[in-house]
This record gives C-alpha cells, sequence and structure tokens, in this order.
C-alpha cells in the first residue's frame, strides 16, 4: 500500500482543490499522510477533513509523530524482564521490525556474523500460564534461546523458547523454530520448521544486483570458512546457560567477556 505525503500550509485548513487531491490520492494509493507543523493544526485538518467527508484513509500528523512513526517501523523492539540476559555477538545484523522479548530468567544467546531479516520474532516465554487439567501443574516454564555463529534467519521467522540453532545454519522465511536442536550447515523451513536440506554453507554476499558476470563468478566457491564440525573447542550450550542463571551481574559480564574473546571457529557446531 503505497503512502502519499503532502504538506499543509501553516495555519490554513484544506481548501476544495486540496480536499480534491486528497480524494484522488486516497482512491488511487489507499492511505495518505498530512503533515501539519503543529499539534493545534494537525486538529484543525482533522476537522475539517471530517466536515469534508474525506477523513477516511487520511493520517494527519505532525513531522516529531511521522518519524516516531518510521522509528517504530523501522526500529528493533527488544524487551529484557528481570534477571535475563541478551548476548550479542560481533558482526550481527538485525533488520527492521525485529521483536525480541526475553523474559522469566531466561537468556538470549546470539553469536557471530549472523542475520536476522526484517519482522523476525523471538521469545523465551508464551507468556501467559497454563496448567495441566490432571495435575494442576504448570507445563508451559519460559527456557532460554542459543543461536550460534553465522546463522541466517530469514524474513519473518519466529524463534520460541528452547531453540538452539547450531553455526551455519539457515532458517526459511515465515518458519516457526521451537523446542529443539538445528544442526548445523542445513536449511529448515515450515510451521513447524523441518530440514529441508543438509550438507549447506552461505555467505553474506547478496545477489540482488548480480549481472551475467557476477552469476558465472559465483557459481562455485571453494572454501571450507563456513562448514563446522565437532572438535575438542566445541561448547555445549547448555553449559553457557549454566553459567548464566543464577549468577550475579558481574559474573555473567565477566563470562561473556570469555565468550566474546574465544575465536574458535567450531564452538557452537550442532551435529549427529
Amino acid at each position: 500500500m503505497a503512502v502519499h505525503i503532502r504538506i499543509v500550509d501553516s495555519a490554513a485548513e484544506p481548501v476544495g482543490a486540496e480536499f480534491l487531491t486528497i480524494r484522488r490520492a486516497v482512491t488511487a494509493r489507499g492511505r495518505v499522510e498530512l503533515l501539519t507543523s503543529s499539534f493545534e493544526e494537525r486538529e484543525t485538518c482533522r476537522h475539517a477533513l471530517a466536515r469534508a467527508g474525506c477523513g477516511l484513509g487520511v493520517e494527519v500528523t505532525t513531522p516529531a509523530g511521522w518519524i516516531a512513526s518510521l522509528w517504530e517501523l523501522l526500529a528493533v523492539d527488544i524487551k529484557l524482564y528481570n534477571n535475563s540476559t541478551i548476548y550479542f555477538g560481533k558482526n550481527i545484523w538485525i533488520n527492521k521490525g525485529v521483536k525480541i522479548v526475553i523474559s522469566e530468567q531466561t537468556n538470549l544467546f546470539l553469536g557471530n556474523n549472523c542475520m536476522i531479516a526484517p519482522e523476525c520474532c523471538i521469545r523465551s516465554a508464551d507468556p501467559h500460564i497454563i496448567y495441566d487439567i490432571n495435575t494442576k501443574k504448570r507445563i508451559n516454564q519460559s527456557k532460554s534461546i542459543f543461536i550460534g555463529d553465522n546463522v541466517w534467519i530469514a524474513q519473518r521467522v519466529m524463534i520460541l523458547k528452547n531453540t538452539r540453532i547450531g553455526s551455519g545454519a539457515v532458517i526459511g522465511a515465515m518458519a516457526l523454530v521451537t523446542n529443539k536442536e538445528y544442526k548445523s550447515n542445513t536449511i529448515y523451513g515450515g510451521s513447524p520448521a523441518r530440514k529441508i536440506k543438509e550438507g549447506i554453507f552461505f555467505i553474506h554476499d547478496d545477489c540482488h544486483r548480480f549481472l551475467d558476470e557476477d552469476i558465472k563468478k559465483y557459481e562455485y566457491k571453494d572454501t571450507d570458512k563456513y562448514i563446522y564440525t565437532r572438535d575438542n573447542t566445541t561448547i555445549k550450550f547448555e553449559d553457557i546457560e549454566n553459567n548464566l542463571r543464577g549468577t550475579s551481574i558481574k559474573d555473567r559480564v565477566d563470562y561473556l567477556n570469555k565468550i566474546t574473546l574465544n575465536n574458535d571457529k567450531n564452538r557452537f557446531y550442532i551435529g549427529d
């Protein structure tokens, strides 16, 4: 849906010709935004539009309000609740519209060189409490989320509690991942996500502007840089969780600083 932006002159209501322009813009674009220089002028325009019968599909705002709405669209929305931890590794890319909610003393761990596409959602809690009818015991405890190095999370993926994604994995667009391990160098997709193809690797170069010579250049990539395996440097995500839960903020920071200095390639491998 396109957006048409029109500036209204200071201290002036829209006139007949402007009403006609607004109606045509709404018909053509579906929605119009009118910018006024002050809150008072915004209210004047709203009332004038209502009287003229062309307020439907028109949003009247001030420059400050417009910028705030753009920030909401472009920003990453992060909510971190009591005694929880979020760790972002080096060289990560988080796109617009991503929402992250980490609750109930759980943790989000994101390794190096990860890419998170627009409008993804990461949540470690449900968050409302569910009980078993017979035992009356809670059945939906919140759990931490761990994502290794060089992981590609595609657009509108939802990552829920107890997800563990190994280095080099790809999570396809609109997938739902939750409560299991996702292996390194493997593509997953669907809701719930299932294995699509294993034995893959990806690079961060994008193909949007490729010409014939670029297509030919990238047809083959002779490198093992992005292929992961288990070795004596591999760390279990459970060990990271144990070092973060129930410890002081200082102890968590000290531990995560050590993780930051650890550049072992295979540190977050998940496989057979």
